[in-house]
């Protein structure tokens, strides 16, 4: 059954009756116990309501409830509910306090895989760091179904590439209709199979790390061929653009550093004319000194040392294209997504050196 779930004035007879169903194992005793319900003013707390109840609390515990049928008695752990019916009872559990729940979480993070293809400078993989990577089990994909079909967010990444791994795409029949699912990917693996099951997927965002606007730059700081990657971008724009679908929408990544920024009003105009959806734009992490210490990497004549590369070094530099980017950005009509965790903007007290 389909529930309505948002700022009703009041909640429906249907609603009541999902609520005796799903969370009580049982039918209503009678008209007038529904009829009871009808004032909640909505959903959310109409769930509530159950949830605090002493029969919830008894069911959920596992002691058997005396009065409910034995086929009341079964547990609904198989049974999938929508996305605003599980997050309207996970909601309400936590508020009540409940220890043994009945909803699964309204957020995951899956890393379906830690191996990665790629050894880019800024990442554990270029100096090893990654203990034993490997891909995530495809049964434990499978086991986790109910998870996967009642989660509101999904991240289906972590270290490594998704789309070289086999749980990755075991994954996708399982998502839900309007998941907040993404993805980042390098993009390097995108063949032609690959590509189809991903335009057709339900995936909503796949993020494309870049980081460059120009292959000599791509090649020191991720070690590929930049012009694969972007005949990828266009292929994918393309197979989506042809296929009628709006999604998976497709941004595009920089991680910001001396050795890019410069770059940064280019690599706009670079995803406005690919035709992204959005750009989004990280600062290296300001780690200990001692963990920075460990990223110094040499590629051919030239040398990346993590903790000099940090633009907290180049604060007016790092504002100035900054905002330059941002004025690309409005001038071509495509948006940029600042990373919301980090002071994106420094306080200018450096020099543009």
């Amino acid at each position: 059954m389909k529930i309505l779930f948002g700022d009703r004035g009041r909640v429906s007879r249907d609603d009541v009756l999902w609520c005796h169903r799903v969370l009580l194992g049982r039918e209503p005793e009678s008209d007038e116990v529904v009829d009871s319900h009808l004032g909640a003013r909505s959903f959310r707390e109409l769930v509530e309501r159950f949830v605090v109840s002493v029969e919830f609390s008894t069911r959920t515990t596992g002691v058997p409830f005396a009065q409910a049928p034995a086929a009341a008695q079964a547990t609904n752990s198989t049974r999938l509910v929508s996305i605003k019916d599980n997050d309207a009872l996970n909601m309400a559990e936590f508020r009540a306090g409940v220890l043994r729940v009945s909803s699964t979480p309204r957020m995951l993070t899956l890393e379906t895989t830690s191996r990665c293809n790629l050894r880019c400078v800024m990442c554990p993989h270029a100096i090893n760091a990654v203990d034993r990577p490997k891909n995530l089990e495809v049964p434990l994909i499978e086991a986790l179904e109910r998870f996967i079909g009642q989660a509101k967010s999904i991240q289906l990444h972590g270290i490594g590439e998704p789309l070289a791994s086999p749980a990755f795409w075991s994954s996708l029949k399982y998502l839900p209709d309007g998941c907040d699912s993404s993805i980042n990917s390098n993009f390097t693996v995108l063949d032609d199979r690959r590509l189809c099951n991903l335009v057709e997927s339900k995936i909503r965002v796949v993020n494309v790390s870049l980081d460059a606007a120009t292959a000599e730059t791509y090649q020191r700081i991720r070690g590929f061929s930049f012009e694969t990657v972007l005949g990828n971008v266009r292929r994918f724009i393309e197979k989506r653009r042809n296929s009628g679908h709006r999604t998976p929408l497709l941004y595009l990544n920089m991680t910001m550093m001396r050795s890019n920024i410069e770059e940064l009003p280019s690599f706009v105009e670079l995803a406005a004319e690919l035709g992204a959806d959005k750009v989004c734009l990280w600062h290296l992490n300001r780690w200990p000194d001692k963990e920075m210490a460990r990223y110094r990497i040499t590629r051919d004549a030239w040398k990346f040392d993590y903790a000099k590369e940090g633009l907290w070094n180049f604060p007016a530099l790092s504002n100035q294209l900054l905002r330059e980017a941002q004025a690309v950005a409005r001038a071509r009509g495509i948006t940029i997504y600042l990373d919301e965790n980090k002071t994106v903007f420094f306080e200018e007290a450096g020099s543009l050196s």
